[in-house]
């Protein structure tokens, strides 16, 4: 939710990866388990505060990741009337994620930013954000890789050092690999904690690494918590008899 990159893979599949970056006197989440709605499963590790999430995808083919923050860090309030990780999952769970995104009222919703990635009909990538007062969706180009860094951890120079950083790697790992995203999220940087992708200043941690890999009708789903070391692996297959209709 605070470090996410996207690489596409051939045939409109592509590699999801997060760095969670929180306090850790936040309770911990539970790994990735597939939970069955009204309108089919989706698949998401679990926020052990709120209840809501920060990645995911669903049988509606969509994958969903979270940042906190829009385009520039905020004043938080003190309270909200709603957490961003129950909106990720109803983006989820819901079958026109655009219909869903132009109608839910946000207003005292803690500003944020969405990858989706949609391939109910063709393979999209979108970028939505909220700054607190207005909505801004857009088309991405699905063929290039990217980097996101939350605006609420990393000012400008530091977004901008985590984009070089991604942009050396890329030449030295031509075919992309699950495997070598994951060592990347664990270990880029120039050895100055408070900005590297595994984050580390004291209470504010990188307290796990979740990745979503789509090849096909089938996602592999790889969690490492990292303050206790374990991981989990999850496989998910995505049902296209979903329609758009069902909403």
């Amino acid at each position: 939710m605070c470090s996410v990159t996207y690489l596409p893979l051939p045939n409109n599949n592509f590699i999801l990866t997060t760095n969670r970056d929180i306090s850790i006197h936040r309770k911990p989440a539970t790994f990735p388990a597939v939970a069955t709605t009204k309108n089919g499963k989706i698949l998401f590790p679990k926020d052990g505060k709120a209840g809501g999430t920060w990645i995911g995808i669903s049988e509606f083919s969509r994958a969903v990741v979270l940042l906190n923050g829009g385009f520039e860090n905020h004043l938080p309030k003190p309270s909200y009337a709603k957490s961003r990780g129950i909106i990720v999952q109803e983006i989820l769970k819901i079958a026109n994620a655009w219909v869903y995104l132009q109608e839910v009222v946000l207003t005292n919703i803690e500003p944020f930013t969405l990858l989706i990635m949609d391939w109910q009909i063709e393979f999209q990538l979108w970028e939505f954000v909220w700054d607190g007062e207005r909505k801004y969706l857009k088309e991405l180009d699905k063929n290039k890789p990217t980097i996101y860094s939350s605006s609420t951890l990393y000012d400008t120079p530091m977004r901008q050092k985590r984009e070089s950083w991604f942009n050396d790697w890329l030449p030295k790992n031509p075919t992309y690999e699950q495997a070598d995203i994951l060592d990347f999220h664990e270990s880029a940087g120039e050895g100055n904690p408070h900005e590297s992708l595994f984050l580390n200043r004291g209470y504010m941690q990188t307290v796990s690494i979740t990745s979503i890999q789509k090849r096909g009708n089938l996602a592999t789903v790889l969690y490492h918590d990292t303050v206790v070391d374990s991981f989990n692996y999850q496989y998910f297959e995505f049902n296209n008899k979903k329609k758009l209709a069902l909403i």
